[in-house]
């Protein structure tokens, strides 16, 4: 019989650890990611607005866990200037689950088979961030993807932690 893989869950992925301007409305009230230039790799160059995004804040605090919806918005804020290169924005809708991060804390863009996406955070030094790290690979201050998920088996500790994402595995 064969393994499931990752892949048949979660395609792709993109991890970073959250700055101060990407959360906190002091330093920036404009919603939207930084160092995204290589999204492109799961995104695309398509224009995508309002798309519809499940949010989910992780600690190991259950009374601090969160799951919101909103959405995000992909686009090239150039597209208007042939002169200038491109210029790409990840907007996110206000929600209840991005209002919890923090600064440092593990950023996690899913893509899934159907092209929803699932914006994962988690509360960092949580057991909750080392577990998804396990996932889905390691995080810096820009995005690092992962597009080999179907190299990964999906076992009994992988299966539990897609559970408690919310993904049925």
């Amino acid at each position: 019989m064969q393994k499931e893989n990752l892949a048949k869950y979660i395609i792709s992925t993109a991890t970073k650890y959250l700055s101060a301007v990407e959360i906190n409305n002091s330093r920036s009230n404009q919603n939207e990611f930084s160092e995204v230039s290589n999204i492109k790799q799961i995104l695309g160059c398509e224009k995508l607005l309002n798309v519809p995004t499940q949010f989910l804040y992780l600690s190991d605090d259950e009374s601090e866990e969160l799951l919101d919806f909103g959405t995000i918005s992909w686009y090239d804020a150039s597209e208007n200037n042939p002169f200038q290169s491109s210029e790409f924005r990840l907007y996110y809708s206000e929600n209840m689950a991005m209002s919890e991060a923090n600064e440092g804390d593990l950023l996690v863009i899913a893509l899934r088979p159907d092209k929803s996406v699932m914006i994962i955070i988690a509360k960092s030094g949580s057991s909750s961030e080392n577990q998804l790290l396990l996932l889905f690979g390691t995080a810096e201050t820009t995005f690092i993807i992962n597009t080999n998920l179907a190299s990964k088996s999906v076992d009994f500790s992988i299966r539990f932690i897609l559970r408690g994402l919310g993904v049925n595995a």
